[in-house]
């Protein structure tokens, strides 16, 4: 039994991550977007005081203190998806069902951006496979003319001169 990979083997990898890799990418992104849906539509914009902002790894943990309805002062955790300093004042969305988080949405342009990307992951991950069903085409071509020659070969054999 041979132990090679072959090319049957990778078109069904390809296979593979060409669809389930895209399906998994359009997933993650309708969940993010059902997160920012939920806060666009059900929460209410308010302004935020900017208490502490700390950068780990490139990334920010923002608190903010705000005021509720109830004139109460409310520290929460904020996802702001833009950079930020201590001591700013900005305009977050609050759900009533989780008062101890406020966000606020990225710029639509960077929503552009993520889903060229996504776009282009897509494509990347078909040409792979592409590429592989034409290495295969080849390889069909190729032993069908190599059956051919030795068919032929085989006839002039045959023939007694």
């Amino acid at each position: 039994m041979d132990e090679s990979f072959g090319i049957g083997k990778a078109i069904l990898v390809g296979i593979g991550a060409g669809i389930v890799f895209p399906l998994l990418m359009l997933l993650a992104m309708k969940i993010g977007n059902a997160s920012e849906r939920e806060y666009l539509e059900k929460g209410v914009l308010k302004p935020c005081f900017v208490e502490t902002v700390v950068v780990i790894r490139g990334k920010q943990q923002v608190y903010v203190i705000y005021q509720n309805d109830r004139g109460e002062r409310i520290r929460a955790k904020a996802v702001l998806n833009k950079m930020v300093a201590a001591g700013e004042t900005v305009e977050a969305y609050v759900l009533e069902s989780e008062p101890y988080e406020v966000y606020y949405p990225g710029a639509p342009i960077w929503k552009v951006i993520i889903y060229i990307l996504m776009g282009l992951f897509v494509v990347g991950a078909w040409i792979p496979l592409v590429v592989l069903l034409i290495m295969r085409r080849r390889d069909n071509q190729t032993a069908s003319l190599t059956a051919q020659l030795k068919a032929m070969n085989q006839k002039r054999d045959d023939i007694d001169i």
